[in-house]
């Protein structure tokens, strides 16, 4: 069966429902994200703490160091407020419908975890132990260098329009409170996951040539 895609040019032909029917880990993902940023936002109006997700789940750099490793995977569902969740999600839908479209949904999941996980891990090592990082910027930037490399490989002509939305997107997610190695350990995590799989692939080829 056909995958159903919003990059498809008989998009317009194609129901909502069957686009996040066929492309389970991005709007998965992005159900998560605003799961979490709606009960945090809801958590103001009975709790004494707001922003209770928050507090719990950021990557406060001084905690992980003393032992809440968690707060390095939890961190990229949290998000400060309602612009920097918009511009994630935003991207999150761009870069990872197109690669769920080209490469599945357990691309997806797996470049997504990995790459925020090696970013936060990046800016825990080289920022100070004060430092609170959280948002799945680094996670999308991750999706975007899969993208990057994939796109290089097999399509050069699309390449150049995912550059460009790469450009929008960095301009967008950087201010005085960027966590930019968050942003670059996700962006080189994300291009080397693909270039190994290329490289596995060609392994492969090369060894079916050989063998009878």
């Amino acid at each position: 069966m056909t995958r159903k895609s919003a990059w498809s040019s008989q998009a317009g032909q194609v129901t909502m429902i069957e686009i996040i029917r066929d492309n389970p880990a991005t709007f998965g993902l992005i159900a998560v994200i605003l799961a979490v940023f709606i009960i945090d936002f809801i958590s103001c109006l009975f709790l004494s703490t707001c922003r209770v997700l928050m507090i719990l789940f950021a990557q406060v750099n001084q905690l992980v160091w003393e032992g809440e490793a968690w707060r390095l995977f939890t961190a990229m569902f949290v998000h400060a407020d309602i612009i920097h969740l918009l511009s994630n999600v935003l991207f999150l839908l761009i870069y990872g419908l197109r690669l769920e479209e080209l490469k599945g949904s357990r691309w997806v999941l797996l470049t997504f975890i990995l790459s925020g996980f090696a970013g936060n891990v990046l800016s825990l090592i080289i920022m100070r132990p004060d430092i609170i990082s959280l948002g799945a910027s680094g996670a999308v930037f991750g999706l975007l260098g899969a993208l990057l490399v994939l796109l290089a490989k097999k399509y050069p002509s699309q390449a150049k329009s995912m550059i460009f939305l790469a450009i929008i997107f960095f301009i967008i997610t950087i201010s005085v409170n960027t966590n930019v190695f968050a942003h670059f350990g996700g962006l080189i995590t994300g291009a080397f996951i693909m270039f190994i799989d290329f490289q596995r692939q060609e392994r492969y080829r090369r060894t079916k040539r050989i063998i009878p």
